[in-house]
């Protein structure tokens, strides 16, 4: 009874605990102000196969940030979808957003086995969903000092070379504001990386940072130059540290509880039965 009753506060009320509360991370809106560019749709023979090739260029036209993570592009052709890669999970990027003025250049090849022509193809349908953070959504008031990125470390993979490092600054936030997330924007041999990082820096707070970044290939030993930093809004909900703060305590409270109910039982009849078998075999010598 006892480990039913631990199931059931495990199993039930934990999960609507943790589903009313929300994530810290800021989650991007619909962003509207770009355009799609140079695009091309190819078709070409490779071999005995036929392969699409499809390019093009997003441009931010806004002064947001558009969220590749968080945004979807779809050639369709012939009733078929070609998906464009436009954030690929587990694998180092350059760019993991689109910064105001900036061109994020998308080309990417798929097999083909429709029936039109070999050439370029000019009949197509395009479905983009494109995500994006305002700028008024920017905290704007943290400072930030003694910028750098060093300690580099290459890493030779076959298949997604990178390069480790270490990214430190200085932080001040006077806002009433914290921020949990940011975008930070680099040049190394004039060549634009930009990347989305976590870091939680508190209202009315100040102090330092030290995180271990990935850049794609082998910049080790090379000059970080030009960093900016653009910090995105933690939620409200883990400010009011009162109501966020007990809520995460009755969360820990329930899953010890319901831990001890439901896995008590089988360590304390491990416990025993060790016991025993330690008397048996102290006795047998």
């Amino acid at each position: 009874m006892k480990i039913r009753r631990g199931a059931i506060i495990f199993g039930v009320f934990v999960p609507l605990l943790m589903a009313n509360s929300p994530s810290p991370y800021p989650f991007p809106d619909e962003y509207s102000d770009f355009t799609i560019q140079n695009e091309t749709v190819n078709i070409a023979e490779e071999g005995t196969e036929k392969e699409i090739t499809i390019t093009g260029e997003i441009v931010n036209n806004g002064d947001g940030i558009i969220s590749l993570e968080n945004s979807d592009l779809v050639y369709i052709l012939e009733a078929e979808y070609y998906g464009i890669v436009l954030y690929e999970y587990g694998r180092v990027q350059m760019m993991q957003g689109i910064l105001p003025a900036r061109i994020f250049t998308y080309e990417q090849t798929f097999p083909y086995t429709g029936s039109s022509p070999l050439g370029e193809i000019t009949v197509y349908t395009r479905d983009e969903t494109v995500r994006g953070f305002a700028s008024d959504s920017f905290i704007n008031d943290i400072v930030v000092t003694n910028a750098a990125i060093g300690n580099m470390t290459y890493h030779e993979e076959e298949e997604n070379p990178f390069t480790n490092a270490h990214l430190t600054f200085d932080w001040d936030n006077p806002s009433e504001t914290s921020s949990s997330v940011f975008y930070a924007s680099f040049k190394i041999d004039d060549i634009e990386y930009i990347i989305y990082e976590e870091e939680n820096l508190t209202k009315n707070d100040s102090g330092d940072a030290d995180i271990i970044i990935a850049i794609p290939g082998d910049v080790e030993g090379e000059e970080a130059t030009d960093i900016t930093f653009t910090f995105l809004p933690r939620h409200p909900y883990y400010d009011n540290n009162e109501w966020g703060n007990l809520v995460s305590v009755v969360i820990v409270v329930i899953v010890v509880v319901a831990c001890l109910l439901l896995f008590g039982p089988i360590i304390a009849i491990a416990i025993v039965l060790a016991v025993r078998a330690a008397k048996r075999k102290k006795n047998l010598n």
